[in-house]
């Protein structure tokens, strides 16, 4: 499925390795209460083929390097992950 959906997403081919990292994202109301609980699960992929291009259900891709992910909103937790596993970031 996650091949599959990184097709239909950035126009990629993928060879899915290992789960690296799972963690999750709560949200919560106005209200305090919880609203969504989203569980984050993170492959390794090791890409094969295809030009990066967004989807239909994507609003946008693209590569980036070290300097350019400070400025992107990306989850502390894959920060964290990027870091400790890749020393990227």
């Amino acid at each position: 499925a996650l091949k599959r959906e990184i097709k239909e997403e950035a126009n990629l081919e993928v060879e899915v390795g290992e789960v690296v990292y799972v963690f999750d994202v709560l949200e919560y109301d106005k209200n305090k209460r919880l609203s969504f609980h989203y569980v984050i699960i993170d492959f390794e992929c090791i890409y094969k083929s295809g030009i990066l291009k967004a989807g239909d259900d994507a609003a946008g891709v693209k590569w980036v390097s070290e300097k350019e992910l400070d400025g992107l909103n990306v989850n502390g937790n894959t920060r964290r992950l990027l870091k400790k596993k890749y020393s990227f970031g």
